[in-house]
């Protein structure tokens, strides 16, 4: 009786276990301003985490205020901050400025 080894033919590409990369996040941006912030609201499905970038336009310090997701970062004038936002639930979410939110 002869023992053979198993015929290999080319390199292997198993990596262990099988999977799909999880998506890239959704990006969001959001501009603050001396009279605005876009977009007002933010739009989403519970579970998913958008990366937003904020940046403020302004001359005046600000906030970026999303009391649904509780959110509030301030912004010096220039700032720029880049983040997650966990949406724990579907639906629309206010964002305002709680220094300026009287102007819109």
């Amino acid at each position: 009786m002869s023992l053979k080894s198993p015929e290999v033919h080319g390199p292997s590409t198993a990596l262990g276990t099988v999977g799909s990369t999880p998506a890239a996040p959704e990006s969001q941006l959001i501009e603050l301003d001396d009279f605005y912030i876009e977009p007002k609201e933010i739009t989403g499905k519970a579970g998913e985490t958008l990366a937003a970038t904020a940046f403020s336009e302004g001359q005046q310090m600000h906030t970026l205020t999303i009391d649904a997701l509780g959110v509030d970062r301030e912004f010096a004038p220039s700032d720029t901050q880049e983040f997650p936002l966990a949406l724990k639930k579907t639906g629309e979410f206010k964002v305002y400025c709680r220094f300026h939110r009287e102007k819109g």
